[in-house]
């Protein structure tokens, strides 16, 4: 699986995506159609995310969204928990602790991501994440 692709699935899914469906990855952009409820086609919503595989976030920060995804950690597009407690779970059970100075790196580094919404073709809004 293509890393962009990886992340995307634990971003988007973090966000409220129940799939992500007509996923096309070319070398420059990953693009498809985020589904919410899959018994309701209007709700669902395109993106095209311009970023190429050589510039795809961080193995850290895949890991990071998994977390966030997995633990619920999210209002809307807010994280809910304060950097403290998201470092202290980002670090629980593994064998190698993220220190803070670079904990901070990995967390702004997802906050800064902003995969833009499609509406008829047209860059309408982002995904993306806040403290």
């Amino acid at each position: 699986m293509d890393s962009r692709q990886e992340f995307l699935t634990e971003f988007l899914s973090a966000l409220g995506a129940r799939e992500i469906r007509n996923l096309c990855v070319t070398p420059a952009s990953v693009s498809g159609t985020v589904v919410y409820d899959p018994s309701d086609p209007e709700e669902q919503q395109d993106f095209r995310w311009p970023v190429p595989e050589n510039a795809a976030p961080s193995p850290a920060v895949v890991r990071l969204a998994g977390l966030i995804r997995r633990a619920r950690l999210l209002h809307g597009d807010r994280l809910t928990p304060s950097r403290q407690e998201l470092l202290a779970r980002f670090n629980a059970g593994q064998d190698w602790v993220c220190p803070p100075d670079q904990f901070t790196a990995i967390l702004e580094e997802l906050l800064q991501v902003q995969v833009p919404m499609l509406d008829e073709g047209v860059e309408s809004d982002y995904y993306f994440m806040h403290e």
